[in-house]
């Protein structure tokens, strides 16, 4: 179909987003049945290629935070092996020269809250390899796409969105930047500076709104493993990305929007919260 206006998709209940699209949406109750529901999902891949003996790769955001833990809990509590388990981060915050990672003594380390939410846990109780476990690092951007390739493709994307519509910290490109629709899509893991609608973002709810101490760069996994993967799968359960879901489904496909992107894979599918299903009104306050 074609793409809709943002100004018309804004109000699209969930039945008019389902007729106008071919792509599953899942909805949940809350954040905490969102975590419940993401961490299972996982595990159940893993239960599945364990049966066949078979790895399972899975690029893994840090937020949706809350299925971490849960994903950790689970496994302990049904006594799930994940020794077949790799995961690729797919992004992680940069010292102020874009030199390196942040040291995981930085509140804003994301490597950091996976090892303390569930790889510690994940790997004294249920078989996690440390070596399965890779961050994007600037010193070797390359060594990500390699580790794929190595361990045979990825089988799941599991991601947010932005705001601006950033998967990963894909940001849109400003248009000073040299890239194309093509080219973006094709981007692979890279060093990026953050747009300021993603650091006015994570300082609300990171910094309790100051928003210098939010890292002005981070490094990504690119748009090329995302839409490389064979399943994307996207959890969404903030208020605001009720437009984001509209916008991504419905939209335009543009780098102005990198989810927007996702209409282009094969497999994609949404788990989404009652609140980010109800269609938003102009209410300012």
């Amino acid at each position: 179909m074609k793409p809709l206006p943002p100004e018309k998709i804004a109000s699209y209940t969930l039945a008019q987003l389902r007729k106008r699209t071919a792509v599953p949406i899942d909805v949940v109750a809350d954040r905490e049945a969102l975590a419940v529901q993401f961490a299972r999902t996982i595990l159940q891949r893993v239960r599945t290629a364990g049966k066949r003996k078979k790895r399972v790769v899975i690029i893994m955001p840090v937020g949706p935070t809350g299925q971490w833990q849960q994903m950790a809990d689970i496994a302990v509590a049904e006594k799930i092996d994940l020794s077949r388990l790799s995961i690729v981060s797919m992004d992680e915050y940069l010292t102020p020269d874009a030199s390196r990672n942040v040291p995981t003594s930085d509140p804003f380390s994301f490597t950091d809250f996976i090892k303390g939410q569930f790889a510690q846990k994940a790997i004294r109780k249920c078989g996690f390899k440390k070596q399965n476990w890779i961050v994007p690092n600037p010193k070797d951007t390359s060594a990500v796409e390699a580790t794929i390739e190595r361990w045979g493709g990825v089988d799941v994307a599991f991601a947010g969105i932005g705001l601006n519509g950033h998967i990963a910290f894909n940001e849109p490109p400003a248009a000073s930047e040299c890239w194309t629709d093509e080219s973006f899509a094709k981007s692979p893991t890279r060093i990026i500076k953050l747009a300021e609608t993603t650091k006015a973002t994570n300082s609300i709810f990171g910094t309790g709104g100051d928003l210098g101490r939010v890292p002005d760069f981070a490094v990504t996994i690119g748009m090329k493993e995302i839409l490389s993967a064979r399943r994307v799968h996207v959890f969404l359960d903030w208020h605001w990305q009720r437009f984001v879901l509209r916008r991504t489904l419905l939209g335009p496909v543009s780098r102005s929007f990198p989810a927007s992107f996702l209409q282009t894979h094969k497999d994609v599918r949404f788990t989404i919260t009652q609140e980010v299903a109800t269609p938003h009104s102009l209410v300012p306050e």
